[in-house]
């Protein structure tokens, strides 16, 4: 199972997991500027979707791209570290 320090250890040694940390960190940061600061109505929940759905996508190819002991991440791993960043911000 992958730990915390073994997540900022992978991401330290590889310019395209950095990348795609701050992407993933980004588009959630993003998401979450755009929920706080509009009303909703029927079209800004139709964007807001369109920018949860692209957070969350960036997030799901930043786990899937780690590969850790040689071995592609677990689901449960990847469900982790999914949560890791994502608290990261809180």
């Amino acid at each position: 199972m992958i730990t915390q320090e073994d997540l900022r250890g992978l991401i330290n040694d590889e310019p395209e997991m950095i990348r795609a940390y701050y992407e993933a960190v980004n588009a959630v940061i993003e998401y979450r500027k755009d929920v706080a600061a509009i009303q909703p109505n029927q079209r800004n929940t139709a964007q807001l979707k369109k920018k949860q759905f692209a957070a969350t996508i960036k997030l799901i190819q930043f786990a899937n791209g780690i590969v850790f002991n040689d071995q592609p991440l677990s689901e449960a791993d990847k469900k982790l570290v999914r949560h890791w960043v994502v608290d990261a911000l809180a």
